[in-house]
């Protein structure tokens, strides 16, 4: 969720949602009039959010889940870099606003784990090695 989502609220007089990819939170990332008139240390990390996951081409954007998939990628790119869960977080909460607990970002890299293990071994069965490949390091990248 947005760490000053209060703040941002009190700002712009809405009630604005904590979680990042609701409607109303993605909206106002996007809106420069919105940002004008939030503190600069915040408008700075709304737009570092919108440049990083709200930008595609997509005719739905930004609900077309393209912000959803670029922040899994981010999340699974950092692990492989080699950042603990907790160093993520830091990480998300500096350049973006945005804080999560660590279960569950512990949770959601175990179920990511989980599904690429399914994939490395539904497509070994199809004889898709390229694919089985490219599961199993991204696999390894996240159990360490």
């Amino acid at each position: 969720f947005f760490t000053g989502a209060d703040r941002i609220s009190a700002s712009l007089n809405v009630r604005l949602p904590s979680r990042v990819f609701q409607g109303g939170a993605m909206e106002m990332a996007l809106s420069g009039d919105s940002l004008a008139k939030l503190d600069s240390t915040i408008a700075r990390k709304l737009m570092n959010f919108a440049a990083d996951f709200l930008t595609c081409t997509c005719k739905g954007s930004p609900y077309c889940g393209c912000p959803e998939r670029k922040f899994s990628s981010k999340l699974l790119d950092m692990r492989c870099e080699g950042m603990k869960p907790v160093d993520m977080i830091d990480a998300l909460t500096q350049h973006y606003g945005i804080f999560a607990y660590p279960a569950d970002v512990i949770e959601y890299l175990e179920t990511s784990a989980r599904h690429l293990e399914a994939i490395q071994k539904l497509a070994k069965g199809q004889g898709k090695l390229e694919v089985a490949e490219q599961a199993g390091k991204l696999f390894r990248c996240i159990v360490g």
